[in-house]
């Protein structure tokens, strides 16, 4: 009689561990359901968003932009906090520098243009500097085209000066390209955001 008791006993005791063991596959595979169900809906939200995001490394400045410029962004290269890049060429290049005492920002971008045009022997078209105000901040400008490879190319070069540092922010693209990216530079200062 013990034997049959004991038996039974080892019976409900598979029985429980059995029980046990489908909740806990049943409260798994909800859990792995709810999970994936809320990854699929952020999926969804962010697929519809019109634009994109884009951060540094360390998530010190963004900009966004529409998507339909088709940006991809690149491990930051050089001395490069962000790197973006299209197919068709379009490419943005955003730097941190130190700020250099008792030197003016203006001179600082006079200086800058000075170099690329040395850099690029066949620039031309070289812009004044213009000023303009960035978040509350003075702010410089200027353009220039220039051969890469044969290809003529358009380069904007935006200069910001922030509390501790300057922000230059280099935008190129194939000049053929000039007509279709006429407001990259409005979407680049509407867009920059420093953290």
């Amino acid at each position: 009689m013990n034997q049959i008791f004991e038996f039974r006993k080892e019976l409900n005791i598979k029985k429980i561990i059995l029980v046990v063991v489908l909740i806990l596959l049943i409260i798994l595979g909800a859990i792995f359901l709810f999970s994936h169900i809320s990854n699929k809906k952020e999926e969804k939200i962010e697929a519809e968003k019109p634009n994109k995001t884009f951060y540094d490394e360390n998530k010190t400045i963004s900009l966004e932009f529409p998507k339909t410029y088709g940006f991809t962004q690149y491990k930051a290269s050089n001395n490069y906090l962000m790197e973006l890049r299209t197919e068709n060429n379009l490419n943005i290049f955003v730097s941190k520098n130190d700020l250099i005492e008792n030197k003016k920002l203006i001179d600082i971008a006079s200086s800058d243009i000075k170099t690329y045009v040395s850099e690029f022997k066949s620039s031309s078209n070289i812009s004044e500097i213009s000023e303009f105000e960035f978040n509350g901040k003075t702010a410089y400008t200027y353009s220039l085209h220039y051969l890469n490879s044969k290809t003529p190319y358009y380069l904007q070069v935006i200069w910001i000066e922030a509390e501790n540092c300057y922000y230059t922010l280099d935008v190129e693209f194939p000049l053929d390209n000039l007509s279709d990216y006429t407001n990259i530079i409005n979407d680049i200062t509407n867009s920059f955001i420093i953290y």
